[in-house]
């Protein structure tokens, strides 16, 4: 955990210490970067969502028959450093965009996830391990694609600041923006809020080149 929270500090760090066309470029390669790590994450699941018990109680198994206390430890560590190492690069890709919602709603996630996590240790045995994992897989692939939309947003300004111009590519494939008093707006509005946080640059205005990358991603992870 302590770990986990050293990245987040790290990134915290870099990302407060940029601004303009680097802090542009800085958000582009993390929000990319995340949607890859998260994406090796869901097809990991999707491969080992139901034998994921087996191979853990393996792992220890051969450690523990070797008297391998460093195999423990190392094992122990991994597992959950990885989690939280994808837990700050989700976060922080919309932490960039709005911080306190981020905050507040990565708290409550995590709690809810504990909660979740008791609950069905200790009452849902009707759920199987891979059921479970393929409906987590699906809500993941939706974040993950929407991560990947606006790291290409971000990386389409960074772009234009360089001189790099296609009328075609950087064009909005449409155009949806509701009023600021709505509550489908992605700040102003709760159901907007989540929403944009899901699709990414996809939720109102993407240019083609975002939305082209967008349908591309679920042509090919989503369609695996």
């Amino acid at each position: 955990v302590l770990g986990s929270i050293a990245v987040g500090g790290g990134t915290l760090f870099l990302y407060g210490g940029l601004e303009g066309v680097k802090q542009t470029m800085f958000e582009a390669g993390a929000s990319i970067f995340a949607a890859a790590v998260l994406t090796s994450a869901i097809l990991w699941m999707t491969r080992n969502g139901g034998r994921v018990d087996e191979k853990i109680r393996g792992q220890l198994e051969s450690s523990m028959s070797k008297r391998e206390k460093e195999g423990l430890l190392l094992l122990a560590f991994i597992s959950v450093f990885r989690e939280g190492v994808e837990t700050v690069l989700m976060l922080s890709a919309t932490a960039f965009r709005s911080p306190f919602s981020t905050a507040v709603g990565g708290t409550a996630g995590i709690v809810t996830g504990i909660l979740a996590g008791l609950a069905f240790n200790r009452e849902s045995r009707s759920l199987t391990n891979t059921q479970f994992f393929k409906v987590v897989s699906l809500l993941l692939l939706f974040f993950a694609s929407g991560i990947l939309s606006y790291g290409v947003h971000e990386a389409v300004e960074v772009g234009q600041h360089y001189g790099i111009e296609n009328e075609f590519l950087y064009s909005e494939a449409y155009d949806l923006t509701p009023g600021e008093n709505s509550i489908m707006h992605p700040e102003n509005g709760v159901f907007g809020a989540v929403f944009s946080a899901f699709l990414g640059a996809m939720y109102l205005s993407p240019e083609n080149i975002t939305a082209i990358s967008y349908i591309i991603y679920w042509l090919i992870i989503g369609t695996w």
